[in-house]
């Protein structure tokens, strides 16, 4: 947590998910993101999303983690949910519950 803190100069959990999704070259892929809390703890202010990824490969979705594990910013997965895509069974669809901690040195 300390070496990520100001490592990128995002604002929110939106800017955060559209800038991990952008650099693995999935933004098209992502169908909706829902801002669904924003609370303040000890450490900063914790906003959450709710992201839902439609038509991944399993190669995609092991690179959205990896690029959320290794994002210059506070940011986690509280929660995935991983469905077969219903159109075609080799693809998958992905909901991710994401927070983003902006902590006060920001």
């Amino acid at each position: 947590v300390e070496n990520k803190k100001n490592l990128a100069n995002i604002q929110g959990v939106m800017q955060a998910v559209d800038e991990i999704f952008s650099s693995v070259g999935l933004k098209q892929k992502v169908k909706t993101v829902k801002g669904s809390g924003r609370k303040e703890t000890k450490d900063g202010i914790e906003e959450e999303a709710d992201v839902y990824i439609e038509k991944l490969t399993m190669n995609e979705m092991v690179n959205v983690f990896y690029r959320i594990e290794h994002a210059p910013m506070i940011l986690t997965v509280k929660k995935a949910t991983v469905k077969q895509s219903f159109e075609n069974p080799e693809l998958l669809n992905l909901t991710l519950v994401l927070s983003f901690l902006k902590t006060g040195a920001d």
